[in-house]
């Protein structure tokens, strides 16, 4: 694990650089107060290096890239689904933050 972030709902939110499909990483929560695993994220993921949580509560993880494919993917709040994926003008990411 390269990351780890705490959400507004409390999960523990961890950045796998290596496993997952291919190798090229994912994401896995956990529930709060516990070691059970809530999801694995996996789509959208290349080689995780950086979360956040915005206070909306999009998690937005900054992936390095595998074979050239560096990116920055939002999730929906409590979800594993993209919400979007940026990819130009990115060139491997290493740190993600929010703003007010």
């Amino acid at each position: 694990p390269l990351a780890l972030a705490f959400g507004p709902n409390g999960y523990l939110t961890v950045a796998n650089y290596f496993g997952g499909a291919r190798y090229r990483g994912s994401v896995t929560q956990y529930a709060p107060g516990s070691g059970n695993i809530a999801r694995t994220i996996t789509k959208g993921i290349s080689l995780p290096y950086s979360l956040a949580f915005g206070s909306n509560g999009y998690l937005s993880v900054a992936n390095l890239g595998y074979s050239n494919d560096p990116s920055v993917t939002q999730y929906a709040p409590g979800s594993g689904n993209i919400a979007r994926r940026i990819t130009k003008g990115i060139n491997y990411p290493d740190a993600v933050t929010f703003g007010p």
